[in-house]
């Protein structure tokens, strides 16, 4: 008999000389062992590909939301039980969601020259930062970067005409938003308000445009 050393529990432990000497003490070692190896290689390989599989997830949201909300829908009839459970917590995630943006939009209505301040401060004092992170956004989202200049410029040019809010009609703070960048003169004209709510609802796959 050889003592030696479990190299997960760091225990010792008594084995035969015959055979090749085993590296754990218990089969319970080996199996925890062998978990936290597929859990670190599992958290290694999500963080080396994040992007891409958020992106795949949100994709194959969009594109069965509609399956989704289906069988959400079959599952609370045939379990009215547990409806409270599922639908009030989602209710309640979509107020508090609303509530933040209508808080943080009165806040930049009254403090716009403290903010504006804030910014033009920062961005000189983090010049090669602020122009690192303007250079990395062009590259990764080109097609919105010349659907943005070609509309400008149709605006200035006198092609495109501004028009209000189509949601609340105000004519304060409006911004073109496409559908398709694709195709940069077919704009839509929201305020600021409602085209970061839309934006928001498009990321987290409540609408599909």
């Amino acid at each position: 008999m050889a003592q030696r050393i479990c190299q997960h529990c760091k225990k010792c432990f008594l084995s035969k000389k015959e055979g090749r000497p085993p590296k754990y003490c218990s089969t319970e070692c080996y199996k925890n062992a062998t978990n936290e190896k597929l859990i670190n290689y599992n958290h290694e390989y999500y963080l080396k590909r994040q992007e891409e599989l958020q992106g795949k997830h949100r994709q194959w949201y969009q594109d069965k939301m509609d399956e989704t909300k289906e069988h959400r829908e079959q599952w609370l009839k045939e379990h009215p039980e547990y409806e409270s459970y599922i639908l009030v917590p989602m209710l309640k995630k979509e107020i508090r969601k609303t509530n933040d943006i209508i808080k943080r939009h009165k806040y930049n209505i009254k403090n716009k020259k403290k903010q504006k301040a804030y910014r033009q401060d920062y961005n000189k004092k983090n010049k090669k930062r602020h122009a690192e992170s303007q250079n990395k956004y062009r590259q990764h989202n080109k097609d919105k970067v010349a659907c943005r200049i070609i509309c400008t410029k149709a605006v200035k040019s006198g092609r495109l005409h501004r028009q209000p809010c189509e949601i609340c009609g105000t004519v304060k703070n409006i911004n073109s938003h496409h559908n398709d960048y694709s195709k940069p003169l077919e704009v839509r004209w929201l305020c600021r308000k409602h085209h970061m709510e839309l934006h928001r609802k498009v990321k987290e796959g409540y609408l599909i445009i």
